[in-house]
């Protein structure tokens, strides 16, 4: 009988032990680089925990991850450009046999300036300037190259491409690359006492698997007698294994003032190229694509474009990642597509009857979204174009006109604070489903994610909209402005997507901070134009 009794006081043990469930449990929120970080202090009795998540007001709460962890830290991606920072809510439940007892819903709104990641040029940089031009991202996120200014030897300004590789740990600089060539190249992409182009000229390129970067250096002249002023070069790199080398240069251009390379892109698998530049080789003055396919001898140019000097000049351009599909915008306003292999004209999309050209263009992976800056002055009746920008997307019979982009609480008008530079750069997700507009004047007050109202004031510190493909429209998804705010910072003079639209890259080239690498002192304003980029 005594064996029996221990027996079965044996047995009811562990109902004993988790006869109710835990106690509700108690946690710290954290951030880090697109990371929140909670931390569950451990609960008597609790086998395991749970984290959950709600998007919003209008969604449904859902499991975001469980752990059976005895000390839990849960570690939360996030891209801070798609998070409902204001309507977002998570919660932590302790679990065991006999059920879960969860936390209240708390919001994590006060951690979204602490997720963005902010990269400075190195510190082995002397004298930077203008760090975050043309950042580009590879398809996989796991590649960024951006440009800044720096002195080298005795030549002030010179380009430097820093590479960033991403792995378990988080970004780390492997590369700074530079020309071979003894040349004094200015900014890579604030061209001075030339004519006047549109938009900010995208100079560095990266094929979708990080291991090909295209690099022109439009401002090149070598440093001999009688050399030519603003020839310009364009220069491809390719790594392989841990390696960079410069594979090959594309110029110098034939004429002074030719600015080869004032704006480059290159396909997914590093084979076609686009070279755009002042001057074709014989005649007219005005710009021109030069169209490159790379084989067994290195890269050669196949086509131009305009295919006469009396064509139309190109104002801007952008191409497919599978470079197939290359989207143009002419100086008489008209936006037209050009396919492959012959990038033969396909389609004319619109023509935008008003003063200012399109000068950002944006294209996902497959050429099946289009996006283009348009004008915003109203639209006349009977016009193909929306105001400020608009996209097509690939049907069955061509590119048809998207549903009108809708801004601030859902209005069809962007009204006060934005500036004449907005959508100057332009950037679609591989997908299609989102685009980033920059916006490098604009003047709403606030710092980090905006909620509405949002006011006007008289600082032009730049924003960033990230819009998302609805049913019946593009509404406004995200309206982004830098950490600190304040005039000059030129922040989404240039946006980019990686690893589809989960990572944005925000070029803010007039920032004044004097820190250096990865997340410093971003309050810091005593180096001015220094420029910086913003990891989302």
């Amino acid at each position: 009988m005594k064996l029996i009794r221990t027996a079965l006081v044996i047995a009811l043990l562990p109902w004993t032990a988790y006869a109710a469930k835990p106690a509700v449990p108690t946690y710290t929120v954290g951030a880090g680089m697109k990371q929140l970080q909670i931390d569950v202090n451990p609960v008597p009795g609790a086998t395991y925990y749970q984290l959950w998540f709600l998007a919003n007001g209008n969604a449904t709460w859902v499991k975001y991850m469980d752990t059976t962890d005895a000390d839990p830290l849960f570690k939360v991606t996030v891209s801070a450009h798609l998070l409902d920072w204001f309507n977002a809510r998570y919660r932590v439940a302790a679990c065991n046999a006999e059920g879960c007892t969860s936390t209240v819903k708390f919001a994590v709104t006060e951690h979204m300036k602490e997720t963005p990641g902010y990269l400075k040029t190195p510190a082995a940089a002397v004298a930077p300037f203008a760090y975050g031009q043309s950042p580009a991202l590879s398809a996989d996120g796991k590649t960024l190259a951006v440009i800044g200014g720096e002195t080298i030897g005795t030549r002030q300004r010179s380009v430097r491409v820093n590479v960033y590789q991403k792995d378990d740990s988080g970004w780390r600089l492997t590369a700074r690359l530079r020309p071979s060539a003894p040349v004094e190249a200015g900014t890579a992409d604030q061209i001075d006492n030339y004519p006047s182009v549109p938009g900010t000229p995208r100079t560095l390129a990266i094929s979708a698997d990080g291991t090909t970067l295209v690099l022109g250096v439009p401002r090149e002249f070598i440093l001999t007698p009688n050399s030519g002023v603003g020839q310009g070069a364009v220069y491809v790199f390719r790594k392989s294994g841990s390696t960079w080398t410069e594979e090959q240069k594309i110029g110098p251009g034939t004429k002074d003032h030719n600015w080869l390379g004032a704006k480059v892109s290159v396909d997914a698998t590093g084979q076609i190229l686009m070279v755009w530049k002042w001057y074709p080789d014989t005649g007219g003055d005005y710009w021109y694509l030069d169209i490159y396919r790379h084989d067994a001898s290195g890269w050669t140019r196949f086509k131009q474009l305009p295919e006469t000097s009396r064509g139309y000049n190109i104002d801007n351009f952008a191409l497919s990642g599978d470079g197939k599909v290359l989207v143009l915008s002419y100086y008489d306003n008209t936006i037209a597509v050009h396919t492959a292999p012959s990038f033969a004209l396909t389609q004319t999309l619109t023509r935008i009857t008003a003063i200012r050209r399109a000068t950002g263009l944006g294209i996902n992976f497959d050429g099946s979204v289009i996006a283009t800056e348009t004008s915003p002055h109203d639209a006349p009746a009977g016009a193909t174009w929306q105001t400020n920008i608009m996209a097509f997307r690939r049907g069955s019979s061509g590119w048809v006109a998207e549903p009108a982009f809708t801004y601030l609480s859902k209005q069809p008008k962007l009204k006060v604070g934005f500036s004449d530079e907005f959508a100057s750069s332009i950037a679609v997700s591989k997908d299609g489903k989102f685009i980033a507009v920059g916006d490098p004047l604009n003047r709403y007050v606030g710092s980090g994610a905006l909620h509405t109202p949002v006011t006007s004031g008289d600082v032009q510190s730049g924003a960033v909209f990230v819009f998302e493909r609805k049913p019946t429209s593009w509404e406004l998804r995200s309206l982004i402005k830098p950490n600190v705010a304040y005039e000059g910072t030129r922040f989404g003079a240039q946006v980019a997507f990686g690893d589809n639209q989960r990572i944005l890259a925000v070029g803010a080239t007039g920032d004044a901070s004097a820190a250096r690498d990865i997340d410093g002192n971003q309050a810091d304003t005593t180096a001015p134009d220094s420029g910086a980029l913003w990891l989302y």
